[in-house]
């Protein structure tokens, strides 16, 4: 079986990020194989016992050599930047530059791995942040730093509070081995048997600096007054539920949308019509307050919290910024809501594509803080459901979806007189769960083309006629 299938499994039983599940197997368990077809290490999760793999969350903390954590980004955003970084092409700027996790991540929070452990074992290599998971939260922090040295190509790690004085001494020796089964100076099954043993020695130095890093995340939580719990980029600040402000920014889902923008802001503005456009959730809408660019809402939605918990009501203050942004905050009702902050995104591709980055008040309730839900976690494919759900009603209400699909033979609406033809010709565009492809058809008699749009949002397929 695949690594990444076995942690799939793993995550899946455990309901623990499957990105952690693979850190933790990797930094604390016995699961190599050693000089198999000429590798020194080969990592191996199918290794670990049952009884070993039920440990897995009693482990916290993790120093993922080559692998950063970010959140506030979607990953593959985050990976187009960096590709074309490297190729020097210019990037647009951030709207949000807090995507380095520094102290307590978000729940959308992802590890960019810049070497995979199959061309490199993590645990042979230091890095200067470590990961801690703490009451089912995770953090990063930066724990040392690297520091040249004459007459060393990797020069060393230096830190204020760790001992990183015998860090880099296992690995040299480790590959010294391979030299001499090379020379044959040595055979492959004593090497193996040396191999294991300075894994053990690796373990022996590392597990002291782990503890000191746990006794530094303490420290850390315990400077943060009135509160052992930080908030998303706020390292060391500590802020009452009541004072939550979170920054604009965030969104549940990114969509390419095909109508235009005026009409795209007119419906997401259009909060009365929440209970017509999302009846299985939104029930109600009352307006308390309006004026020309503020209304303030009293709203009650069917959302199932917890078993006593199957509705909110929720008072929420909309802004409107036309002519793309929609701002809205959680001002009174369910408790745990009150401070919530979000908005509706409208905006414009350099090549002139129109995108939704897409948010309401139900979304961020069910996974507030912060406005993701983890892969992994239990409410994961229940949350993703629901972004589907909302994603195919818009489809419907704001595009005019879903419609029969042209057919073969099919009068042209234009000539009255040709039939349709589907030709080869088709058009794909993908962004994140979002697909839009396109099939066109040609009348045999005027040659009118005709675009049928098929949106493809995971679960369901909704059509388009042009």
């Amino acid at each position: 079986m695949d690594l990444k299938d076995i942690s799939s499994k793993i995550s899946e039983r455990l309901s623990i990020p499957k990105w952690w599940i693979e850190f933790v197997i990797i930094e604390y368990f016995d699961c190599r194989h050693f000089f198999l077809r000429n590798k020194p290490w080969s990592i191996d999760f199918a290794l670990l016992s049952k009884d070993e793999i039920d440990t897995i969350p009693s482990f916290n903390v993790v120093i993922p050599a080559c692998s950063i954590l970010y959140h506030n980004i979607d990953q593959s955003e985050l990976q187009t930047r960096m590709a074309k970084a490297i190729v020097g092409e210019e990037l647009e700027p951030l709207k949000n530059n807090d995507i380095q996790v520094k102290g307590l991540a978000n729940d959308d929070c992802f590890p960019m791995t810049f070497n995979s452990y199959d061309e490199w074992d993590p645990k042979l290599q230091f890095g200067n942040h470590c990961i801690v998971r703490d009451n089912e939260n995770f953090y990063q922090w930066k724990i040392a730093d690297p520091v040249e040295v004459k007459g060393s190509p990797r020069g060393k790690w230096q830190s204020d509070f760790l001992d990183l004085s015998e860090i880099d001494s296992v690995p040299n020796r480790l590959f010294e081995l391979g030299d001499k089964i090379r020379k044959e100076e040595i055979d492959i099954v004593t090497a193996r048997i040396q191999a294991r043993s300075l894994y053990k020695e690796l373990e022996r130095i590392r597990k002291p600096i782990r503890s000191a890093i746990m006794e530094f995340h303490k420290k850390k939580l315990s400077s943060v007054s009135h509160s052992p719990k930080l908030i998303p980029g706020q390292n060391d600040l500590h802020r009452t539920k009541k004072s939550v402000e979170e920054p604009y920014g965030t969104s549940h889902s990114t969509r390419l949308t095909i109508v235009s923008k005026q009409r795209a802001y007119e419906y997401f503005s259009d909060i009365e019509s929440y209970p017509q456009r999302y009846p299985d959730y939104c029930k109600k809408i009352e307006i308390l307050e309006k004026s020309e660019n503020c209304i303030t809402t009293k709203e009650f939605w069917n959302i199932m919290i917890q078993e006593d918990i199957d509705h909110v009501v929720l008072t929420v203050k909309y802004t409107f910024l036309p002519p793309e942004e929609i701002q809205y905050e959680i001002i009174d009702g369910y408790d745990k809501a009150i401070g919530v902050r979000n908005h509706i995104l409208i905006r414009e591709s350099k090549d002139e594509r129109l995108f939704v980055d897409y948010n309401n008040v139900f979304l961020d309730v069910i996974c507030f803080p912060p406005h993701r839900i983890q892969y992994g976690h239990h409410y994961f494919r229940d949350y993703h459901d629901k972004i589907h759900y909302f994603t195919i009603k818009d489809c419907i209400h704001l595009e005019k979806k879903p419609m029969e699909p042209f057919k073969e033979g099919e009068l042209c609406s234009k000539c009255k007189k040709g039939h349709l033809e589907k030709s080869t010709k088709k058009e794909d565009f993908s962004e994140n769960n979002f697909r839009r492809r396109t099939d066109i058809w040609i009348c045999d008699t005027c040659g009118q083309e005709f675009k049928h749009y098929m949106v493809d949002t995971s679960d369901e397929i909704s059509f388009d006629r042009k």
